[in-house]
C-alpha cells in the first residue's frame, strides 16, 4: 500500500500546466519536470557511475602498489639491519652497508 500512495503523490505533484494562446489550449511544464518523469537523464547517471567505478579501481590499484613499495622498502632496511647486527658494525660503517 505504501508504493501505491507514493506513486499518488508523486503524480498529484504533477502540475498540468494549460496556457491559452491565440483560443488554443497549450499544455505545457518544465524540463526538469520532464525529464524525472521519463527518466532523461538515465545515461548520464549511468556515466557517472562508470566514472565513480574507474576512480574506485583506479584509488584501489594505487593504495596496493603504494603498500607494495613501502613494504618492498621496509624488508630491504630489515634486511640492512640484520646485515649491520651480524658484521656488529656500528658508527660510521653502518652506512657503508647496503643489500643489492
Amino acid at each position: 500500500m505504501d508504493l501505491i500512495e507514493e506513486q499518488i503523490r508523486q503524480r498529484s505533484a504533477v502540475k498540468n500546466r494549460e496556457v491559452i494562446i491565440d483560443g488554443q489550449k497549450v499544455k505545457w511544464a518544465y524540463r526538469s519536470e520532464l525529464v524525472g518523469r521519463h527518466d532523461l537523464d538515465k545515461n548520464h547517471r549511468n556515466t557517472w557511475m562508470a566514472y565513480l567505478i574507474i576512480i574506485l579501481i583506479g584509488f584501489g590499484a594505487f593504495v596496493t602498489v603504494k603498500s607494495q613499495v613501502v613494504m618492498g622498502r621496509r624488508q630491504e632496511m630489515d634486511a640492512r639491519e640484520a646485515l649491520r647486527k651480524e658484521l656488529q658494525l656500528s658508527g660510521d660503517d653502518r652506512k657503508k652497508v647496503a643489500v643489492v
